[in-house]
């Protein structure tokens, strides 16, 4: 038995070709067949860690069906046991010596399993993964109204599943296939938490918790508690067989806030409910106000009453082959973050959920979470069957999510209207009674403070005008428009934006590049390039274009004259480009309330959109923002005949700094400078 309480599972993988095998009957016997697997993990991370896969390898595994054969002993313990599945990727059965015990179509559904009897010396779970491409030949109704170039099969809409791996010039291979949550065995505890409301709120000082949560087991119920720091409350009982429900409200007195880290300290406080000597939940939770301000067809962020300009990036998980952010590489990648000045990440519909540790991170660290729901682009369906599925998914992230203080947004889906829109459909067939009914109602519920969009971009005439609502602003970026576009649009808020293909350090290069080859010409280096599907350029062409506007100096003649200098000139491009953009939101003037970069760090080696490269390593990029998005910044924007105008800002609630006088209260922007004379 491991030191948590679960069994030490001993596994090992297989492939085969789709409905090869129907039943672990038919699996072969021989070890040799097999490869030792890592769990959680995917089907390529088991290869990567024997060595038989890298990022040369461009083998998809969504054709292939995968097996996972995990052998335990006999625990010494009686049972029943629980045997717990986080995550399964994507259409997969679950056998538990020999018997079937679950068959799940979703990614994003976790699973509880109750085994009453174990054999006496060698138990086995068996995982098979069925190929997902050819299910996802043939038509199904009802039909999308609305086709997208950014996935090559339009049926992927009827699973609930990653874009990851499958977006052609946006994220590489391999898509992610097999348990890629944690699995694990281990006594059943005499109580198991079922359902829960957990709602944290603030008054006039006084921190309030309310609490609705449904418990199953055998356990005393005569003297259950709520401990929110210092204070207990006892909780009301009300037993319905082996279930019973746990209400009551839990108070403290002059609670200290939670604040985004630009503007304050992210004060947490345990919260912990028990039965006796049972702990039933513990967890740490914040207090703060928080609501949007659409106010003048806008978007922003306010919190304890305080519009916050937010800043930041695009999540994507550190290791994309396990698709997972281990903790070391998951932290040091916020403590970049955090360091910069940004305060805000958004985890966008095509990617995944995290895991309990990034969003812990998050609530430590006063980085608040733009959170998609984990849609995209595609017309989704309203069967029955398929919102059943979608509203488990919804619940169970509820659950994860209650009482988190970092959690800021929440968006039905990424680019759904948007693409409705650029595809000619019209404004009444944009809606989908699953974002724009459904979906808020189940979150109401759960999550009723936390502002939500039907989708980013979002508002106005037109989902992609960025004069209202929230926009996907690539007037400066992809559209090649002038820099002072990033005024003249007007944007609100910046929900994705500044997207360039941005150069690593020289140490990454040469990791990425054999002997012989050169970078930036080489096929090697454009292969790693982000682009969109179907187009004749790329994210280097846009970063090319605003080379020449920045240096004066064709990229082309001195890419090919003088490789290296064409690299450490690009490196400072894109950042200077970013730079100033955000110099012009952050100035006080400025409609706009945020704006958040696609993306924070690289899926794999190479000049992509990330800030940070695959490796964890800051490129120059990240370090050129610093100087603008800083909660203490002074910062220049060219005004023309009116001059060089100098913003001094500073975020933080309660600061001066060398005789500038800062509000107590500032909304993001405290003082302005003309310094337009000498």
């Amino acid at each position: 038995m491991a030191a948590n309480g679960n069994w030490r599972i001993d596994w090992e993988m297989i492939s085969s070709l789709p409905d090869a095998w129907t039943d672990p009957s038919e699996l072969p016997a021989s070890s040799s067949s097999w490869v030792l697997a890592e769990v959680p993990g995917t089907a390529a991370s088991s290869l990567r860690a024997n060595g038989l896969w890298n990022w040369d390898n461009t083998r998809n595994f969504d054709v292939d069906d995968w097996w996972w054969r995990g052998s335990f002993a006999r625990p010494s313990e009686r049972g029943p046991w629980l045997v717990q599945l986080g995550g399964l990727a994507t259409v997969a059965d679950v056998w538990i010596n020999g018997v079937h015990m679950l068959h799940s179509e979703s990614m994003w559904i976790s699973h509880d399993l109750v085994v009453s009897d174990l054999l006496d010396d060698h138990n086995e779970i068996v995982i098979g993964c069925r190929a997902l491409t050819p299910r996802l030949k043939g038509q199904r109704k009802p039909r999308a109204r609305w086709r997208t170039k950014l996935v090559s099969e339009m049926n992927l809409r009827w699973y609930r599943t990653t874009f990851l791996g499958r977006m052609p010039g946006w994220s590489p291979r391999p898509a992610p296939v097999g348990p890629w949550r944690d699995v694990t065995i281990s006594p059943l505890p005499p109580a198991r938490l079922l359902a829960k409301h957990i709602h944290p709120t603030i008054k006039n000082g006084t921190g309030s918790v309310e609490i609705d949560i449904t418990v199953e087991g055998n356990f005393d119920d005569t003297a259950c508690t709520a401990t929110l720091g210092a204070a207990m409350v006892n909780l009301a009982v009300t037993r319905s067989g082996s279930t019973a429900r746990l209400r009551g409200i839990s108070t403290l007195e002059n609670v200290e806030r939670w604040w985004p880290h630009t503007h304050g300290e992210p004060r947490l406080y345990d919260f912990t409910i028990q039965c006796g000597e049972l702990t039933i939940l513990h967890q740490r939770i914040g207090f703060r106000s928080l609501h949007a301000d659409r106010s003048n067809d806008g978007f922003g962020i306010v919190i304890n009453d305080v519009s916050i300009f937010a800043r930041g990036a695009c999540w994507t998980p550190t290791d994309a082959v396990r698709a997972s952010s281990p903790i070391k590489s998951m932290r040091e990648t916020l403590a970049h973050v955090v360091d910069t000045g940004m305060n805000i990440v958004r985890l966008t519909g095509t990617m995944q959920y995290e895991s309990d540790d990034f969003y812990d991170a998050c609530d430590e660290l006063g980085i608040m979470v733009w959170h998609d729901l984990m849609f995209a682009n595609f017309d989704y369906p309203n069967t029955d069957e398929f919102v059943q599925l979608v509203h488990t998914e919804v619940d169970q992230f509820i659950d994860r999510m209650q009482g988190r203080p970092a959690l800021t947004v929440l968006c039905g889906a990424s680019e759904t209207e948007q693409q409705a829109a650029m595809m000619g459909t019209a404004i009444g067939g944009w809606a989908n009674p699953l974002f724009d009914s459904m979906m808020p109602a189940w979150l109401a519920d759960g999550l009723p403070e936390i502002p939500y969009l039907t989708s980013s971009p979002t508002g106005g005439a037109l989902p992609f005008h960025p004069n209202a609502g929230v926009a996907h602003y690539y007037g400066v970026g992809a559209y090649l428009r002038d820099l002072t576009d990033a005024r003249h649009a007007g944007v609100r808020f910046a929900s994705e934006c500044l997207a360039f293909s941005n150069v690593p350090n020289q140490e990454a290069i040469d990791e990425l590049m054999t002997p012989g080859q050169v970078a930036p010409t080489h096929p090697r280096w454009k292969e790693r390039v982000p682009r969109d599907n179907s187009v004749g350029w790329d994210f280097e062409d846009v970063r090319d274009h605003y080379f020449k506007v920045i240096t004066g100096e064709d990229p082309f003649t001195v890419r090919y004259s003088e490789p290296a200098r064409y690299l450490e000139l690009s490196r400072s491009v894109s950042g200077e480009v970013m730079a100033r953009t955000f110099a012009e939101w952050r100035r006080p003037a400025s409609s706009c309330q945020g704006g958040i970069v696609l993306m924070l760090r690289d899926l794999w080696p190479g000049a992509g959109w990330g800030l940070i490269d695959s490796e964890g390593r800051p490129k120059a990029a990240l370090n050129a923002l610093k100087k603008v998005l800083a909660p203490v910044a002074v910062f220049t924007t060219d005004e023309g005949l009116n001059g060089l105008w100098v913003h001094v800002v500073n975020d933080q609630v309660e600061a001066s700094t060398d005789g500038i006088e800062i509000l107590e209260r500032p909304t993001a922007n405290s003082a302005v400078l003309n310094a337009n004379k000498p």
